[in-house]
């Protein structure tokens, strides 16, 4: 290609739906749509499937774009990178695969050409069929015209996006790890009750025959020493016993049930942006949450339905096909005039712990298998739960000082994990700038570089 920028098709530059042979019967790696989440750069196989005719057909780095709507709208675009393996896979027939073309393009070019808002609007736009189930065309794709850097270019091109998507993907890491530790700390005190069996115990306090089991495992792990004893101080708040109650069955004595509605408001007021049509408010919307948990700036005139305003310390849920947990820390972005999604329930907690969120955050997450059995409607992405009696579902409320301690303990992980989405914010920011100025010419390398 030379070391000029030379104008050419898109299915010129790289190779689309590349031959690659799979034999009938035997076990590949699968990869399906929804294993594709837009915030992610790279997406893995979920399970090994027989092969016997159909599907998309692609190798490690070859990149996946979804063809239908409303995934591909939705940002479904994703690199295949099978963790520590090599070798073909396949997948939904709803993907189209793409490939850098040996010495036209490199692959990791082909994949941020891809990720390219002008490529992707273009590819919307050639959408053909009935509709909800619109698909691209393939052939289609050769009706978008670009100019295209020499490879030396293309690969730093990449070399800095990528900079910025590993930097991203680090921190996502990071919160994943934070996240997980503090759920853990959730289930060890408030679903498998693991300081009340050691009490109990070392009591001598006989149990229930439900808990027994786990109290051998815990016996287990704890002379494996596996488990990290708690401090004198805290274990003594928990009691060491169990009573039974009809609602939950054994629960700690001296615990009790109650309902979401004690420990946290459902707060539901609306809010209609159109009418302030300049003003710019942060939007939390299903989409948005599934594409990275990063809330969206709008203008009042681009939101055309009522919101649910967003008070401060809210917890949100949603409402909306219940069986994909969403659960969401607002606060973690420091935002204001933020606004929901009516497919929200915006819980705020009652007069609770220093962060009280956390409880009422994790308590919902923990509980998503029962709001799950509370959803009416069609089955799939249509079902609902009412909120009124999610607010009032049968829940543990353990003591105050408990919540409180719960909180006090992910207080600095709560600090790293808002350090951390942050990060990510500007990160995409800079990343979302600066991938149409290099891939358009209106940037070089060079003055990247500087910026990054």
């Amino acid at each position: 290609m030379g070391s000029r920028w030379m104008p050419v098709s898109f299915s010129d530059a790289v190779n689309l739906n590349p031959t690659v042979k799979l034999t009938k019967g035997e076990e590949y790696p699968f990869v399906d749509m929804k294993s594709v989440n837009p915030a992610w750069r790279e997406v893995t196989y979920n399970e090994l499937r027989v092969f016997k005719s159909g599907g998309a057909k692609f190798l490690p780095k070859d990149t996946l774009m979804a063809r239908i709507t409303p995934c591909l709208e939705n940002g479904k675009i994703a690199r295949y990178m099978p963790a520590g393996e090599n070798g073909q896979a396949f997948g939904s027939t709803e993907f189209i695969v793409i490939r850098g073309k040996a010495g036209v393009t490199d692959n990791d070019f082909a994949y941020y050409l891809t990720m390219w808002p002008e490529f992707r609007e273009f590819a919307i736009s050639q959408m053909t069929g009935s509709s909800g189930r619109q698909r691209v065309p393939v052939d289609s794709l050769a009706g978008f015209n670009f100019i295209l850097p020499p490879l030396s270019e293309q690969k730093a091109i990449a070399h800095i996006l990528g900079s910025l998507d590993d930097k991203i993907e680090l921190n996502r890491r990071m919160n994943e790890t934070l996240e997980a530790m503090a759920q853990a700390l959730f289930t060890s005190w408030f679903v498998d009750f693991d300081p009340v069996i050691d009490n109990a115990l070392a009591a001598g306090n006989k149990l229930p025959e439900a808990l027994r089991e786990s109290a051998n495992l815990r016996r287990d792990s704890r002379q494996a020493g596996t488990r990290t004893k708690l401090p004198e101080e805290l274990r003594k708040l928990f009691p060491a016993e169990f009573e039974y109650t009809e609602a939950l069955g054994w629960i700690p004595k001296g615990w009790r049930v109650g309902t979401l509605a004690e420990v946290a408001s459902l707060e539901t007021k609306s809010v209609y942006p159109g009418n302030c049509p300049n003003e710019v408010w942060t939007h939390f919307s299903i989409p948005a949450f599934d594409q990275g948990r990063m809330p969206k700036k709008e203008l009042g005139m681009t939101i055309k339905s009522g919101k649910y305003r967003v008070p401060e310390t809210a917890v949100l849920a949603s409402k909306l096909n219940p069986q994909f947990p969403r659960v969401w820390l607002p606060d973690v972005y420091n935002e204001q005039n933020c606004i929901c999604s009516t497919e929200f329930m915006p819980f705020v907690p009652i007069n609770d712990a220093e962060r009280p969120y956390l409880y009422v955050f994790f308590g919902l997450k923990n509980a998503q298998s029962e709001i799950t059995k509370r959803a009416t409607g069609s089955t799939g992405s249509r079902q609902r739960v009412k909120p009124a009696e999610i607010a009032a579902m049968p829940i543990l409320v353990p003591p105050k000082i408990l919540r409180k301690q719960f909180c006090s303990l992910n207080r600095e992980s709560y600090l790293k994990y808002t350090e951390n989405m942050k990060n990510i914010r500007d990160l995409i920011s800079a990343r979302e700038a600066l991938l149409p100025k290099l891939l358009s010419g209106e940037m070089r390398v060079s003055e990247a570089e500087k910026l990054v």
